[in-house]
């Protein structure tokens, strides 16, 4: 073990000490021979109780002596520190350069016994500035570090540093050293001490923790200290990871299912954790959910939902450790009736043979208006004087070729907001469609693919849609089960083209012979579908499959749903925002509704979105909702093991720089016993004068 002394100026207190023997010896100078005629009376003296005499006297010097030893050690504050450990590492009698880092990362806003971590973070801090020599310079920098945070130093102003800590606020972040560890080198090195060493203030969670500490000015290794405000201790913490909310097709046409995804990271596993969910500020549905230790669980809702109108759908639970992670936020966005207009370009007079019959039936079952999509059909020849207004879908099914004056009213209707479906057939001219709509379309057209017909040695050779992406909004409302008939649905011919690269797009579904089935194109404010096949039976047999209702009622909200302003934007804690290409941000207000403060160098970029819920971004084309996240991982506030502490501090890095650390405060001081030990000297000589007197 190593060791020193805080105050080592105070050891020479330890001369003192030798006051009670200087005194002793004094007193025992040999006494003036004085003859008297009684001497028979003095040899009558008890010998037993001169004895008795001197060792009081002996232990009244000795508690004395021990006495004035332990009041300078008192002072000096001596310590020892663990062998991995340089001495300088926790305490020197060199001016030095003290760099204090602190975790103000989500879990350090946890509370035990009443008290959040990090104020006890800080006040670790402040002890460290306050216990510093006169001499000593500081760096202060929190973590995670960025350039809307400010770090301190290097300066010699304790109360300018003592004012920095106080000011600081825990954040919503996810534990990250990397940058903080770079603004402290740099610091550092223009720290004008020699002596340098870093105190690291954090509650050692399994998340954040794989940094690498080792710190160098130049070739000379930097100590590093680290302090566990938690020392080791786990909190058990439940957490709300996520919300979602997608249309209930299978239940009722106006029903919305409602799933939310909790955490309990703790040893014991909950039974009835109480879940809410509370829908425009009014509480929507409650159960409870059970979750097994250190693991996961879903609860689904159902919720009819008829009001109009986009609104936020908020899931809690109640509070706990760390109340920063118990809620989570979503958008219901209920649309309102949308017209559709139906361009059929196959008509027939047998119902299942028409172009649009299974479109028709899939947008609006059964005419009721479940749906809330209300088609319209008409043919190619009507299109080019049938106004626009007020219709909010243009759906061309087979249309064989497109006229100049049909392509500008489309590519307008586009342009202002509207979404346009296209999908193909065998009688559409590719070419009038290359020249005519170039830029609604994903790319070249070079026409048709046709499968193989089954023969009496091969089976049919047929593609079918490959897996969907359940994340995308389209297709949220699915899973592997639901989506299993679009699946088996076998596709014989569809479209092909050369994908045009100045062409933005997105592939939404491919074949599984990897050929875009459904691509997405953005025009202006509205949305372009581009289906590669047809939406009758002519080309594949997905009209008929159950998935293909949920699926065309879905493409025809997504594409409207930018127009609507109901499609959210999700963000991580600290992201910002672009705006789109030509718009400006006006105003920003948080979760809580107050403004937050733009920045006049970037116009089109937000301020860090730096808590979590439900932001309002007004830029200069309209209201963007964003939602912004946690990370999950910052909710499970397990401590490190021994295993992953010795691996993170002890091998990888702290080692390797020649210098190490524990988990908790890396020197051991003795003033407490020292203060027992000298009251159990006053004690005893005390004691020992009422024993003589």
């Amino acid at each position: 073990m190593n060791g020193g002394f805080v105050h080592p100026a105070l050891l020479w207190g330890l001369a003192l000490a030798a006051l009670p023997v200087i005194i002793h010896l004094i007193n025992r100078r040999r006494a003036r021979l004085v003859r008297f005629a009684a001497v028979h009376f003095v040899r009558l003296t008890n010998r037993r109780l001169a004895r008795r005499l001197k060792l009081k006297q002996f232990l009244l010097l000795l508690l004395r002596t021990l006495l004035l030893l332990a009041l300078p050690l008192l002072l000096s504050r001596p310590y020892t520190v663990p062998p991995t450990v340089s001495a300088t590492a926790a305490g020197t009698d060199q001016p030095t350069t003290r760099a204090i880092l602190i975790d103000r990362s989500l879990s350090m806003r946890a509370k035990e016994e009443g008290e959040t971590l990090f104020d006890r973070a800080k006040a670790k801090a402040t002890d460290l500035v306050q216990s510093a020599g006169e001499q000593d310079g500081f760096v202060l920098v929190p973590a995670p570090f960025s350039d809307d945070v400010e770090a301190i130093g290097p300066t010699f102003s304790r109360r300018d540093v003592l004012d920095a800590i106080e000011a600081l606020e825990p954040s919503y972040l996810a534990t990250d050293f990397t940058a903080a560890l770079d603004k402290t080198r740099a610091l550092l090195d223009g720290a004008t001490l020699s002596e340098r060493r870093v105190y690291l203030i954090g509650d050692f969670t399994r998340t954040g923790y794989d940094a690498d500490f080792s710190l160098n000015v130049g070739e000379k290794p930097v100590p590093v200290a680290a302090i566990d405000v938690r020392e080791g201790r786990p909190l058990p913490n439940a957490a709300l990871i996520d919300v979602k909310l997608v249309r209930s097709f299978f239940t009722g046409p106006r029903d919305w299912k409602a799933t939310a995804t909790a955490a309990n990271w703790s040893a014991e596993p909950v039974d009835a954790l109480p879940l809410s969910l509370v829908v425009g500020g009014k509480e929507a549905a409650s159960g409870f959910v059970a979750i097994d230790a250190n693991a996961t669980a879903t609860k689904d809702f159902i919720l009819r939902l008829d009001e109009a109108g986009t609104t936020p759908l908020e899931a809690r639970l109640p509070d706990d450790a760390l109340g920063g992670d118990n809620a989570a936020v979503t958008l219901v966005n209920v649309t309102r009736d949308l017209r559709a207009l139906v361009v059929n370009g196959r008509p027939s007079a047998t119902r299942y043979k028409d172009e649009v019959f299974y479109l028709k039936e899939a947008l609006n079952p059964g005419g009721m208006g479940r749906s809330q999509i209300f088609p319209t059909v008409i043919t190619p020849d009507l299109l080019p004087q049938t106004p626009l207004d007020g219709i909010d879908l243009v759906f061309l099914a087979h249309v064989p070729t497109i006229a100049p004056e049909t392509a500008d009213k489309l590519r307008g209707f586009v342009a202002n907001g509207g979404g346009l479906f296209i999908s193909m057939g065998e009688h559409v001219d590719v070419d009038a469609y290359n020249e005519r709509l170039p830029d609604l379309l994903p790319g070249w057209l070079r026409g048709e693919r046709t499968a193989g017909d089954a023969t009496e040695n091969r089976a049919a050779d047929v593609v079918h849609l490959s897996r969907l992406d359940y994340a995308h909004p389209a297709f949220a409302v699915f899973g592997d089960e639901t989506a299993k008939s679009l699946y088996d649905a076998p596709v014989r011919r569809y479209m092909v083209f050369d994908p045009d690269p100045s062409r933005p797009k997105t592939i939404l579904a491919a074949f599984t012979d990897q050929s875009p089935a459904i691509v997405e194109l953005s025009a202006g404010k509205g949305r372009v579908l581009f289906f590669a096949t047809a939406v009758s039976r002519t080309w594949s047999d997905l009209p008929i499959q159950p998935g293909f209702l949920p699926l065309v009622q879905e493409l025809a909200r997504h594409l409207v749903a930018g127009r609507e302003g109901g499609e959210e934007i999700r963000l991580k804690v600290g992201q910002r925002w672009r705006a789109p290409d030509g718009e400006t941000i006006r105003a920003v207000r948080r979760p809580d509704g107050k403004p937050a403060k733009l920045g006049k160098d970037k116009p089109d970029l937000t301020p860090p979105l730096s808590e979590p819920g439900l932001w309002r971004i007004q830029t200069t084309a309209g209201e963007q909702a964003a939602i912004v996240v946690l990370d999950p991982a910052e909710s499970d506030l397990r401590p490190l093991s021994p295993e992953e502490r010795e691996k993170a501090f002890a091998v990888s890095s702290l080692a390797a720089a020649g210098v190490g650390a524990e988990l908790s405060d890396v020197r051991t001081e003795y003033t407490l016993y020292l203060a027992w030990l000298l009251l159990a000297l006053i004690a005893g000589e005390v004691a020992v004068l009422r024993w003589m007197g």
